[in-house]
């Protein structure tokens, strides 16, 4: 690359030019990516000049040049962003050249260009599939990640109805996936319980993998995730919100299971402990066995980057995560906590002896730095079992939360059942072998 850096900017244009005209695609175009570190007045004035050349290729040279001139700060605006983007706005206007719009839209999200937001949600039903890729995978760059607007999510849900299978990919993956993008956990798991069955087979992964329930939390959604011998959740056959603020579902036959959920809001604080309040949630899973099944894992993880440290004790699991302004962690039952179940009769009869002391596969909690997850055997064709989890979180910062959030998560489905008003009190416990 040194010897890049010396050639004179009129022989690194040429060759770019070439390059572009008879490079492969799977050649890095390194003389595009010196004049892209070339962040000059003298680069700038010659790739402004380009866009307006009568040669495409000399055109389609200035743009790529604009697109990535100099680095991009955080907000992905460029050292000439102020002057390039202008420019860019005027070509998008002046052509309905499909190939042009889709550089010049690339250019313009490349540049952070969040006035130019307007082209792009006018473009959602373009009649080239090429133009709504570059839309449905730009988008989520042109808002605030932490408060998307609300045309933008609009805008992606109704291109994951979109008639070709990468633009539902990428309007997918910014609803459900995009790290750090701030999507309300029920339009994300509305936009993926549509495709559970999409042809496209891609498609069709990425919404069965995030087509379970989903809690937001100030660290990122919390995705949970149930498949019974490989079957994920899908669309469920019914749902409720309970006046307590509960909501529940119901999947009528997932790989052989009857699965009813109820995802309960309670709070946790303890003045004998000191502990600050926290804000949780809890998920209960109860499972009934139609025939014999495969078996059955769940999943409750926050977002990719995120690590936690392992905790829990005796009956609980857990992951403790902490930033300098949160507190939080995920728990549920670990494996002496199935097996003393089992005692009191409460999990399927065939799980017996299916947890601690085994050797693999080892049924009941695995290690996962995202949050929890539990490989649970199978159930036999009438059987019912149940297993839950819980996140908690305090906006304190991990010192003055000292273990709070690890007693938050220290809860039993009974409790979480009276919480969401499901159950009153002295009833009997919903700790059964049979399903509602």
């Amino acid at each position: 690359m040194d010897s890049l850096s010396d050639l004179p900017l009129a022989t690194l244009v040429a060759a770019a030019l070439e390059e572009a005209r008879h490079g492969t695609s799977d050649a890095p175009p390194l003389h595009l990516l010196e004049l892209h570190r070339r962040a000059t007045d003298d680069v700038l004035d010659l790739a402004l000049r380009s866009t307006a050349s009568t040669d495409p290729d000399e055109r389609d040279l200035g743009i790529s040049i604009l697109r990535e001139l100099g680095p991009a700060d955080a907000a992905r605006r460029r050292p000439f962003s102020d002057r390039v983007v202008p420019r860019l706005l005027a070509l998008l206007h002046a052509t309905s050249d499909p190939a042009t719009e889709r550089s010049l839209l690339q250019a313009l999200a490349f540049n952070g260009a969040r006035e130019s937001l307007e082209e792009f949600l006018r473009r959602v039903d373009h009649p080239d599939d090429g133009v709504r890729v570059t839309v449905a995978f730009q988008l989520p760059g042109l808002t605030d990640p932490d408060r998307p607007s609300a045309a933008v999510l609009d805008a992606l849900e109704h291109l994951t109805h979109d008639a070709d299978a990468d633009v539902r990919f990428y309007a997918l993956y910014a609803l459900v996936a995009e790290d750090g993008f701030g999507v309300d956990p029920a339009r994300a798991l509305r936009a993926a319980r549509h495709l559970v069955d999409d042809p496209d087979g891609v498609v069709r992964d990425l919404a069965r993998a995030h087509s379970a329930e989903r809690i937001a939390t100030p660290l990122g959604p919390l995705a949970l995730r149930l498949t019974c011998g490989g079957v994920p959740l899908g669309v469920p056959s019914a749902s409720s919100v309970l006046p307590s603020g509960a909501r529940t579902a119901r999947w009528d036959d997932v790989g052989g299971l009857t699965i009813d959920v109820l995802v309960v809001p309670y709070s946790y604080d303890s003045v004998l402990l000191e502990h600050p309040r926290c804000t949780c949630w809890g998920i209960e899973w109860r499972l009934h066995a139609r025939i014999d099944t495969g078996t059955i894992r769940v999943h409750a993880q926050l977002s990719d980057g995120m690590e936690g440290v392992r905790g829990g004790g005796w009956h609980l699991a857990a992951t403790l995560f902490a930033d300098p302004d949160h507190a939080l962690a995920v728990g549920g039952p670990a494996h002496d906590a199935f097996d003393d179940e089992l005692v009191a009769g409460l999990q399927a009869p065939s799980w017996r002896g299916s947890f601690s002391g085994q050797t693999p596969p080892s049924y009941g909690a695995e290690a996962n730095l995202r949050g929890l997850g539990w490989l649970l055997p199978g159930l036999r064709a009438g059987e019912s079992a149940a297993t839950h989890v819980a996140v908690a979180w305090t906006r304190l910062g991990p010192e003055k939360a000292d273990d709070a959030t690890e007693c938050a998560v220290d809860i039993t489905r009974a409790s979480l059942r009276r919480d969401a008003g499901v159950e009153a009190p002295g009833a009997a416990s919903h700790e059964s072998t049979s399903a509602s």
